[in-house]
């Protein structure tokens, strides 16, 4: 599984003017954020078709002398869904079969589908990460369709024929599973309808969730749950003064141990665009969650947090320091956060 870091570039902005005597009005810190991103029993299978009109078939091409034959040509051992704890609405994945019919009669079937050991049902979960799926048949899937019984679908296959068949697992309930390989064992068995005490087939599928390593920062001028009210785009401290403050509030989210790292780009310093290093620099601080972090060199902390989709919010202080002696212009750095998973 491929690691996604996220990215956050600031850049910071100070716009100084220079009036009578050695006033300073500044616009500063304004941040434009860009992202980087087990089976029935007979009794309950019979049950559960007695209300099939045994007129709608050919008796004589079902149970006429020549008992049904089914053998199974192909089954997927292993299913792999590719899931992003943080993307609502995941893809599932398909379930393919192939049931081969050598004989000269019709086979009315039944196929049950359950997790190892248990009875079998369409709703699943993958061990407690609180993913949901949904067994479903194809669309457009007319001799494989859900039966009245839970986990059971009807089959009919004709006489002499190879048929493969699908089966859907939908992703009916997301929620933020931990970066790794959630498998769930399935079984799969085939029932002839006439005559269910044992299964004509069975197979065993692993069906597994892989949940991607994922590590999102956001942002935003409130607390509460990540991204719910938008990303910050702005900060205006007004006219600058020594030890001004603005919050900010750092939002974090993943599904597996993950780093932070912050860099500025000048060190911790708003540098003159004109003039470069050739003008006095306006010194600032953060702090993050009231640690304060060493701009001269790039901050990196590691956080293990609860796996929710709202994630946990820090707050962030941007402190400037004394703008005395600072030329009339505009001064900026780039301060870049990013979140990885380790």
């Amino acid at each position: 599984m491929r690691p996604i870091s996220h990215i956050l570039v600031l850049p910071l902005k100070a716009f100084g003017l220079l009036l009578s005597g050695h006033t300073l009005v500044f616009s500063a810190l304004i941040f434009a954020i860009s992202l980087q991103l087990g089976p029935l029993s007979s009794n309950a299978i019979a049950q559960n078709h007695e209300n099939i009109d045994s007129q709608e078939f050919d008796e004589s091409a079902i149970q006429g002398g020549e008992p049904c034959v089914v053998e199974l040509g192909k089954a997927d051992d292993r299913v792999t869904i590719d899931y992003d704890p943080f993307q609502a609405g995941a893809a599932g994945k398909s379930i393919t079969f192939i049931l081969n019919n050598p004989s000269s009669v019709r086979c009315e079937l039944v196929l049950q589908a359950s997790e190892q050991d248990s009875l079998p049902s369409f709703d699943h979960e993958f061990s407690s990460t609180g993913v949901k799926f949904e067994l479903r048949s194809a669309e457009n899937q007319t001799d494989l369709v859900r039966s009245k019984a839970d986990g059971a679908f009807d089959i009919s296959l004709e006489p002499s024929v190879s048929r493969e068949y699908t089966l859907n697992a939908v992703i009916t309930e997301d929620a933020v599973a931990a970066a790794a390989d959630h498998v769930l064992e399935m079984e799969f068995k085939v029932f002839d309808l006439s005559s269910s005490a044992n299964p004509l087939v069975a197979w065993q599928s692993q069906l597994v969730l892989e949940s991607l390593p994922r590590a999102q920062v956001n942002l935003s001028g409130t607390t509460g749950a990540y991204g719910k009210v938008g990303s910050m785009s702005s900060v205006d401290f007004g006219i600058a003064k020594k030890n001004a403050e603005r919050l900010v509030y750092v939002q974090l989210r993943a599904n597996t141990p993950a780093n932070l790292s912050v860099f500025s780009e000048n060190l911790g310093a708003l540098i003159h665009l004109e003039k470069g290093d050739e003008a006095p620099m306006i010194r600032y601080s953060v702090a993050l969650d009231d640690e304060g972090i060493d701009l001269s060199k790039t901050y990196n902390k590691t956080f293990d947090l609860p796996k929710t989709y709202e994630g946990e919010s820090f707050p962030m202080t941007i402190t400037l320091g004394d703008p005395k002696g600072a030329m009339a212009g505009r001064y900026s750095d780039t301060l870049i956060f990013e979140f990885s998973p380790l």
